[in-house]
């Protein structure tokens, strides 16, 4: 594949998908690069970078080393998912700020559109899956706990944060974003992205070293967390699928409460301003709306398992 060839545009924005789709609660990159055609591709791609592969650096052989990590590939469909996260942070971050109630209420409807599915993917349950779940449960509900200001939030816990998020990211039903909201740092993140432009425009080299460190920290986290507990999670997977649903369907639940978008007790005092009323109605819609989607599109990525069978 040549760089800016008829394929490098397809992965390009297969990639700004991708991207999207990791800044939204309860959808990944990996469930979208399944759907597109490029999961396995994509597999390959990362297994393929070894620290044995440097050595073609060394020896200045970049062309050689460039062809062995499939390095067209990668460059195309990370610069997609670059250019579609720093692209939609920007709108979803107008979106918390203009219409939170609205943005969370999707974000609910999808999360428990997520438990839903994971929960029939499961035909044999038994009991001690619900204890599992409980479990699971319990570890979300005390991670919301967890409320770190912006001006609290540091670099050691930002890496630790993102080394989570990537598991989650490999991980059927449940997303990186989600795990970044149970970390309390997901709004954070986004402000984060959504200035990365801005500052450099800016030319405030002080400001520039500040923001660009805390992505590194988080890109840093992702690749680590990828690398060390990616053959953890598959061999849950090939040995205890059931026991990893139920688990990870209690930490979808447990994660609600932190999603709730009502989170003012005073909200349904309805004798307060016609824009209650409005909240209240258009939460609802939004909820159903992001359940349904999301349902459709467990149907769709169904029928395209069932096709590449």
């Amino acid at each position: 594949m040549k760089l800016f060839s008829h394929k490098f545009l397809v992965i390009f924005f297969k990639g700004i998908a991708m991207g999207i789709a990791d800044l939204i609660p309860g959808v990944s990159g990996g469930t979208i690069a399944f759907i597109s055609g490029i999961y396995y591709e994509l597999i390959d791609s990362i297994n393929s970078i070894t620290l044995n592969k440097f050595k073609y650096l060394l020896k200045f052989e970049f062309s050689t080393f460039w062809k062995s990590i499939n390095g067209n590939f990668i460059f195309s469909l990370s610069l997609g998912v670059l250019f579609g996260i720093l692209f939609f942070s920007s709108i979803i971050n107008f979106l918390l700020t203009n219409f939170s109630v609205q943005v969370w209420s999707f974000f609910f409807g999808i999360v428990i559109s997520g438990v839903f599915i994971l929960f029939n993917q499961v035909e044999k349950k038994k009991k001690y899956y619900y204890f599992l779940a409980a479990l699971g449960a319990i570890i979300a509900s005390s991670l919301t706990l967890i409320e770190p200001s912006n001006n609290n939030i540091s670099l050691i816990y930002l890496f630790f944060s993102s080394i989570v998020a990537i598991i989650a990211m490999i991980l059927p039903g449940i997303s990186g974003a989600l795990i970044f909201i149970l970390f309390g740092v997901y709004e954070y993140i986004i402000e984060l992205l959504n200035n990365l432009i801005k500052i450099l425009f800016l030319m405030e080299f002080d400001l520039i070293i500040s923001l660009y460190s805390k992505v590194l920290i988080i890109i840093s986290g992702m690749i680590i967390g990828l690398k060390v507990f990616s053959k953890i999670l598959k061999w849950l997977f090939l040995n205890y699928k059931n026991q990893t649903i139920f688990f990870l369907i209690g930490i979808m639940m447990g994660s609600l409460p932190k999603i709730w978008p009502w989170k003012d007790s005073n909200v349904f005092d309805l004798s307060n301003t016609n824009n209650d009323y409005i909240n209240i109605v258009s939460g609802v819609l939004f909820m159903a709306l992001g359940f349904l989607i999301f349902i459709i599109f467990d149907y769709y990525l169904k029928k395209r398992r069932i096709e590449s069978d």
